[in-house]
């Protein structure tokens, strides 16, 4: 019997512990996925250095190792309580241009021509600022990734009343509509690889401010993702 068929047999309130114990199950598969790669570097590298096989570059690869077991332990913190550790008034414009000047230095992204277009005038946003650099770091660049043989990633800043909108559009390889229906299950990434930690971070931070995350994409054709955060005027 397929497990829709059971389901259709099941008590409904047994159908909602099953559905919840899948979700259950893809989160604890996708946690071990993540802390496991890392720390099979971490034991190979012990290994060698037992065996007597020293190389100073083996400890870089070990600290990197545990660097990435702490930044995942800090996407899942997030996920369970993503309270705001300091609001503050943030300028879009300039936290955008800030995080394109990062994601310059931080990866290859020659092959890519930047866009932004900002409206002259448009209300601060009440946030964490860390919080949502993480948010829109991750984004871009996704979209930088996407992007192949000189492609365009284009960002816009407007006020749509009652939201301040930044909308993400790139030219890159983009998403079947079946991959596309399945982002926002726990740990599908936007990426052929991946666990989707960074999106699910994503959808969490905004929620939290009653915003939203809308995705659309086209095979060949690139991506759009439009990011909408209610504001209150401030004088």
């Amino acid at each position: 019997m397929s497990n829709q068929a059971s389901l259709n047999h099941r008590p409904l309130k047994d159908v909602n512990k099953f559905e919840k114990l899948e979700i259950v199950g893809e989160l604890a598969a996708g946690i071990v996925h993540e802390i496991r790669n890392p720390l099979t570097s971490i034991s190979g590298f012990v290994q060698l250095l037992e065996q007597g096989v020293h190389n100073k570059e083996y400890f870089n690869l070990i600290y990197s190792s545990f660097n990435d077991i702490e930044e995942y332990l800090k996407a899942l913190s997030i996920i369970a309580s993503p309270q705001p550790n300091e609001q503050k008034l943030v300028n879009m414009k300039l936290l955008v241009e800030d995080i394109i000047e990062q994601t310059k230095e931080e990866i290859n992204s020659n092959h890519v021509r930047f866009n932004t277009e900002f409206d002259s005038e448009f209300p601060n946003i009440q946030c964490d600022e860390t919080q949502m650099k993480l948010v829109f770091k991750h984004l871009i660049t996704n979209s930088i990734e996407a992007t192949l043989n000189e492609g365009i990633v284009s960002i816009f800043v407007r006020r749509e009343d009652p939201n301040l909108l930044i909308k993400i559009t790139d030219t890159g390889v983009g998403m079947s509509k079946e991959r596309l229906a399945r982002l926002g299950e726990p740990f599908f990434n936007l990426k052929e690889k991946g666990t989707g930690i960074g999106l699910m971070v994503c959808y969490r931070i905004i929620w939290q401010y009653n915003g939203s995350i809308f995705i659309e994409s086209e095979e060949n054709k690139g991506t759009t993702i439009e990011v909408r955060i209610p504001y209150l005027e401030y004088m």
